[in-house]
């Protein structure tokens, strides 16, 4: 795993706390979808360089909290790979995640729990958007219900078998 930082990214005072987590969880999350040790890029960076980012791949000009770029796509797609793709995780937007509980309340429903006995910082905010972002570059997606379904069990999963978060 190749892990940047750009942007305000640079100077965020837990990226080298970040970068160990992710390296971890990455090995734990391949180990989980079975696509052995691909090379996957990660970059962490801000709300400036990812809207520019989805402005001009996704045509939204505002910032947006993960973008996955998958070297192939569909059934394009093989388990085996040499390079999976890029991952850009912007850490700004993923604070503000935290401060709203958004996906620590959406997660805690998907396992049946509290979400007041999940433990929920950036690290799992980050590791949680990673996971999302790995599904995207593995094929998955969520156009539609059926599939939103299908993303969210195998979110469900990867945290599961990363033992991601502490119940």
């Amino acid at each position: 795993m190749v892990l940047m930082l750009q942007g305000k990214a640079e100077s965020h005072p837990q990226a080298e706390q970040l970068e160990r987590m992710i390296r971890t969880r990455v090995a734990q999350h391949f180990l989980a979808l079975e696509v052995g040790d691909p090379e996957l890029s990660v970059v962490f960076t801000d709300d400036e360089h990812i809207r520019e980012l989805n402005y001009e791949w996704m045509g939204e000009d505002k910032p947006t909290d993960v973008l996955s770029f998958p070297m192939f796509e569909g059934e394009d797609f093989e388990e085996e790979l040499d390079l999976l793709g890029d991952i850009v995780v912007n850490l700004e937007y993923a604070e503000r995640l935290v401060a709203t509980r958004e996906h620590r309340d959406r997660v805690a429903e998907e396992l049946g729990v509290d979400a007041s006995t999940l433990e929920w910082g950036l690290s799992q905010e980050v590791d949680f958007l990673i996971i999302h972002g790995l599904l995207h570059l593995v094929g998955h997606d969520h156009a539609d219900a059926d599939e939103e379904a299908v993303m969210k069990a195998e979110e469900r999963r990867l945290w599961e078998h990363a033992g991601s978060i502490d119940i």
